[in-house]
């Protein structure tokens, strides 16, 4: 057995052991928030590894496959441009997109459309080389159907509607400008034919020769309404007019273009018929 010779001190004991409970409290604070913090650093760390990798990333080619390995879609460079090109499932290039335009195929490999940026076009084409053009070009808009029909600015002065045969020869075009419209008709071999026009003195229709020789004119001008015959060699043959006035006249020359006879029929009066030889001498008859 053992006796106690004194009797404790409680009240220095229980103080104590609250001194040593209130410092283990701290100590255990102490190392949650040393855990917590640890473990914040560890996370944080590798995250601003992984967001410095990720800033930047080169390469002068990257493929895009499908489940089973097949490209689809291909961003490169050259040196012209950079290009992006999708795929089918065949390996066929379907659609380009680069600098210099978006390109469309057809399965086949066909381009059937374009649309560029210098000048702006867009062109639809078959694959038998029939196309559409649309595009806007240093002299104005333009719209182009095959090789045959042209819509647009056709030179630096003119808009209107071309027509052409399977040659490339222009057959018909319809015209304006700034002296007014225009409707020429051309041969096959581009020889302007026919013409109809309006211009300020008026409606004007002429005819030419296979060499482009101006032979026939019809025109209605304030001052007159005529019809003007001309030789090949461009002089006038006759001319057949009529004044507001209500006279009627017809001129008749020969090659040369000197007056041969010329009738006068006034609104009033008797009709006045002249002749002449050519040497200078003229025979006039009139009417009784």
């Amino acid at each position: 057995m053992i006796v106690l010779t004194e009797t404790p001190d409680w009240k220095a004991v229980l103080t104590k052991l609250d001194h040593l409970e209130r410092q283990n409290r701290r100590w255990r604070l102490v190392a949650m928030f040393s855990c917590a913090l640890a473990a914040l650093a560890l996370f944080m760390v590798p995250a601003a590894s992984q967001n410095d990798q990720e800033s930047e990333v080169k390469a002068e080619r990257f493929v895009l496959v499908d489940r089973s390995g097949k490209p689809r879609a291909i961003l490169r460079t050259s040196d012209t441009s950079p290009q992006l090109t999708l795929l089918d499932e065949n390996g066929r290039e379907r659609v380009a997109l680069s600098l210099g335009g978006l390109f469309l195929a057809d399965a086949q490999g066909h381009v059937g459309t374009i649309l560029g940026g210098a000048p702006p076009l867009l062109v639809f084409s078959d694959p038998n080389g029939q196309s559409v053009v649309m595009g806007v070009l240093v002299d104005g808009p333009r719209l182009k159907l095959g090789e045959e029909v042209e819509l647009g600015a056709l030179n630096g002065s003119e808009h209107g509607l071309a027509i052409r045969d399977v040659k490339g020869q222009p057959r018909a075009i319809l015209a304006a400008s700034t002296s007014g419209p225009t409707l020429t008709l051309s041969d096959e071999n581009g020889v302007e034919r026919a013409e109809l026009a309006v211009v300020s003195q008026g409606p004007i229709l002429g005819f030419a020769d296979a060499k482009g020789q101006p032979l026939v004119g019809l025109g209605a001008a304030p001052d007159s309404t005529a019809l003007v015959l001309q030789h090949a060699n461009g002089r006038q043959g006759a001319v057949l007019s009529v004044a507001p006035s209500g006279v009627s006249s017809l001129m008749l020359a020969n090659g040369y273009g000197n007056q041969s006879a010329w009738l006068h029929v006034p609104p009033q009066g008797k009709p006045v018929l002249a002749l002449y030889d050519g040497l200078g001498g003229s025979r006039v008859l009139s009417a009784p």
